[in-house]
């Protein structure tokens, strides 16, 4: 749990420079509803998969690794 609680202290603070206090943290996410929940999904699931690389890629590997997610946004 503190390790969590750290982890909302800084992206507080990343995203609006301060840390807010506890109340105010569930006060915003009570005031966040169903509706705006499912709309959130359905557009990051509008903006497809990302990939995020990382050490030594084998020559060739970004290019076969966009191409199956081409072709894996073709198959829905």
């Amino acid at each position: 749990m503190p390790a969590q609680l750290l982890e909302h202290a800084a992206l507080d603070l990343f995203a609006l420079d301060r840390v807010r206090p506890r109340d105010e943290f569930l006060a915003d996410i009570a005031a966040v509803t169903a509706s705006q929940v499912r709309g959130a999904f359905a557009q990051m699931l509008d903006a497809g998969a990302a990939v995020g690389l990382a050490g030594r890629i084998a020559r060739g590997e970004e290019e076969r690794i966009a191409r199956l997610l081409a072709r894996r946004g073709t198959e829905g």
